[in-house]
C-alpha cells in the first residue's frame, strides 16, 4: 500500500449562524372584576293556614256531597246510655267517726324469752383427765350436786400426795423444832440449827399450799386428798344446779383435756322477756306474749334502757310474766310421770292413769296425756322461744277512769295545731266545734287521743277527716 492511497478526509462544514432572538410578548392586563349581584330580596312570608278551617272546608264538602247523593239531611248522633251514678268522693264526705282506743293493739312487736345465768351449768373437767364412768343420759333429770361423771385426774393425784407428804414433814419438824427449843432453854442448841428446821418447816408448808391450791381448782377440799388417794385417783363430777341433761359429749377412756363440755344441764328460772319498744308509751297500757300455739301470757314491763336506737326509734326493754306458771313436776303437772321409773309407770297405768282420765273427762272434756288431769295453768316459757308482744290499752284499766276521757282513735291528718296545742273539729250543728285534746300516741295514720277538756269526745263521734281547711291559712267553715 503505497502513500497515495490513505484515506481523505472532508472538510468541516462552516457552522450555522444563530437565529436572531425573537422580544418577549408583553404582559396581558388583567380582566376587572365582575360587580356582585345584587341579593334579591326575601319573598314575604306566608300566612299560616288554618288547619281548623280546612277541617272544616273538608267536613262541610263531605257532608255536601252526602247530601247530593241521599238528599237527606244528617240524623244527629244519638246520646250515649246513662252510666251509674259516680260515687262521692271524699271532699263531699269529710267527717270520719270516732272509733274507741280501749283494747285495740298498739304495736305488735318481735320478743325473745332470755335464759337466767344461773339456769345452764356445762360441766368439764378442770384439769387434764380421763373419763371413767358416765352416770346420766340425755334428757334426765338431775337434782343440785348430782353426780354426772367419774374421771382421774393425774395431776390432782399428784397434788393430793404431795399434800399428805407435806403434812407429815410439817409433823416431824414441828417435833425436832419442840426438842431445839427445849435444848435452847438449856443453853446446849446452836442457833444455826433452830434456823435450819424453821427453813425446812417454811418449806412444807409451801408445798403443802400449791398441793391444796391444785385441788381446790379440782373442786375437792384439802380433807379429800387422803380419801382421793385410797379410790385410786377418782374424782366426781357434779351438776351444780337442778334441772334437766341436754347434751352428754363425753365417751368412755376419753382423755380430756377442758377443750370443751362433758355434759350440759339446763334449768328451770324465772322467765324474762326481751323486745324493742318506743321510748314513749301512753299511761295504763298492757302487754301480752302471744304464743305460736296460741297462748297468751300477760306481762309487767320492769325496765327500759336509757339508749334509743338511731335506726328505728326504739329502745330496748325487759317484761316478766305478771303470774308465775305452773311447776310441771309437782303434782299433777306434766312433768309428774317424768320422776317415776318406767316399770312403776307402765305398772300403774292400767290403774291410775285410766282413774284420773276418767275423773278428767267427765268434769273437764277428754282428757289430753297427764296434763288434762290438772287445772288450766300457764303456759311455760322456756328459754330461746320466739314470740310477737303485744301492746295494747286494756279495756278496764285497773286504778279508775284516765283523766280525760275513754281514749279514742282518729286520722292523725284529722289533728289541728293552734298554738302548739293539738284540737280537732267536731261535727256539730249549726257550726263545727273545735275541741282540745291530748295526743297519747301517733301509729302510722292514725292517732290515740283523749279529751283535754269539756265536752269530751266520745266513740261515734264526727270529726273533720283534715284539718287543712281549718289552719290559718286555709279557709273556714264546714269543709
Amino acid at each position: 500500500m503505497n502513500a497515495d492511497s490513505k484515506p481523505k478526509t472532508r472538510p468541516a462544514a462552516p457552522p450555522r449562524p444563530a437565529a436572531p432572538l425573537r422580544p418577549a410578548a408583553p404582559p396581558r392586563p388583567a380582566a376587572p372584576p365582575r360587580p356582585a349581584a345584587p341579593p334579591r330580596p326575601a319573598a314575604p312570608p306566608r300566612p299560616p293556614v288554618d288547619q281548623r278551617f280546612l277541617g272544616g272546608l273538608s267536613v262541610a264538602a263531605s257532608a255536601a256531597l252526602l247530601l247530593m247523593a241521599c238528599g237527606k239531611p244528617p240524623t244527629a248522633p244519638a246520646a250515649p246510655a246513662a252510666g251509674p251514678p259516680a260515687r262521692p268522693t271524699s271532699a263531699a264526705a269529710p267527717w270520719v267517726k270516732v272509733r274507741p282506743g280501749l283494747g285495740i293493739p298498739l304495736y305488735e312487736v318481735p320478743a325473745q324469752v332470755l335464759a337466767a345465768p344461773g339456769s345452764v351449768a356445762e360441766i368439764m373437767a378442770p384439769l387434764r383427765a380421763q373419763v371413767l364412768a358416765i352416770q346420766v343420759r340425755p334428757g334426765q333429770r338431775v337434782a343440785a350436786l348430782a353426780p354426772l361423771l367419774t374421771v382421774r385426774m393425774p395431776e390432782v393425784l399428784r397434788a393430793a400426795f404431795a399434800h399428805q407428804g407435806a403434812g407429815l414433814r410439817l409433823q416431824a419438824y414441828g417435833q425436832r423444832r419442840e426438842q431445839l427449843l427445849q435444848l435452847k432453854s438449856e443453853g446446849l442448841l446452836r442457833l444455826a440449827e433452830l434456823a435450819e428446821t424453821d427453813a425446812r418447816i417454811a418449806e412444807a408448808r409451801a408445798t403443802q399450799l400449791e398441793a391444796q391450791a391444785l385441788l381446790q381448782v379440782a373442786g375437792l377440799a384439802p380433807g379429800e386428798a387422803a380419801a382421793l388417794g385410797s379410790r385410786e385417783g377418782r374424782v366426781t363430777l357434779r351438776s351444780p344446779i337442778a334441772g334437766v341433761v341436754t347434751s352428754v359429749s363425753a365417751a368412755l377412756g376419753q382423755v380430756a383435756d377442758g377443750g370443751g363440755a362433758l355434759v350440759r344441764v339446763v334449768g328451770s328460772s324465772e322467765p324474762r322477756i326481751e323486745a324493742r319498744l318506743p321510748p314513749t308509751l301512753p299511761d295504763r297500757v298492757s302487754f301480752e306474749l302471744l304464743l305460736p300455739g296460741g297462748a297468751r301470757r300477760s306481762l309487767r314491763l320492769i325496765e327500759r334502757a336509757p339508749l334509743v336506737d338511731s335506726r328505728d326509734g326504739t329502745a330496748l326493754a325487759w317484761l316478766v310474766p305478771l303470774a308465775p306458771a305452773t311447776d310441771p313436776r309437782s303434782g299433777g303437772g306434766p312433768g309428774a310421770a317424768a320422776a317415776v321409773p318406767a316399770r312403776s309407770a307402765a305398772a300403774a297405768a292400767p290403774s291410775a292413769a285410766a282413774a284420773a282420765s276418767a275423773r278428767t273427762a267427765t268434769a273437764a272434756g277428754p282428757p289430753v296425756g297427764i296434763a288434762a288431769t290438772t287445772n288450766r295453768a300457764e303456759p311455760e316459757l322456756p328459754a330461746g322461744l320466739t314470740a310477737k308482744l303485744q301492746v295494747s290499752l286494756p279495756e278496764e284499766a285497773a286504778g279508775g277512769p284516765a283523766p280525760g276521757g275513754q281514749p279514742v282513735l282518729l286520722p292523725a291528718r284529722a289533728l289541728l295545731l293552734r298554738g302548739g296545742k293539738p284540737y280537732v273539729i267536731r261535727r256539730h250543728e249549726p257550726e263545727p266545734q273545735q275541741l282540745a285534746v291530748r295526743v297519747l300516741l301517733i301509729t302510722g295514720a292514725d292517732a290515740l287521743v283523749s279529751a283535754a277538756g269539756e265536752p269530751a269526745l266520745q266513740p261515734g263521734d264526727e270529726v273533720a277527716a283534715d284539718a287543712g281547711p281549718y289552719t290559718p291559712g286555709g279557709q273556714g267553715g264546714e269543709p
